[in-house]
């Protein structure tokens, strides 16, 4: 990695290495998120030429991105976002089923309850007028 700038090397990993297509189907309480943040952290770093002592709260603010949990989460929200305000009725119905009622039972509704601690306050308040807004 020495021959390319660290800027360039930095475009190139996140354009080929940090897709994440399909995320949204993930299990976000499943133990292998976990690593996979941790290899992409591990990546930058490398690209970075930082220790491996570096805080990985820094990472973000170097490469100028999301911490990789937050951009999951993100990714996570604009997809149950879409289908709570799709056009059938029948996606709607489901959605808000699977987020509201079936919590622990569905994929949305059990990582809808693992991604609401973690954000802000604010988004807190947010998500809830929008889900009073819902029903």
């Amino acid at each position: 990695m020495c021959c390319f700038p660290r800027l360039a090397a930095d475009q190139l990993f996140h354009s080929y290495c940090s897709s994440i297509f399909g995320c949204e189907l993930c299990h976000l309480n499943n133990i292998n998120i976990n690593t996979f943040c941790t290899v992409l952290r591990t990546g930058l770093r490398r690209i970075w030429n930082l220790p491996n002592t570096t805080h990985s709260d820094l990472l973000h603010l170097l490469s100028d991105d999301l911490p990789i949990f937050d951009e999951l989460c993100r990714r996570y929200l604009m997809f149950i976002y879409k289908y709570f305000f799709h056009s059938s009725n029948l996606v709607r119905l489901a959605t808000r089923h699977g987020v509201m009622f079936a919590r622990h039972k569905s994929l949305p509704g059990s990582n809808f309850s693992s991604v609401f601690p973690a954000i802000s306050t604010i988004c807190r308040h947010f998500l809830t007028a929008v889900l009073m807004l819902i029903t």
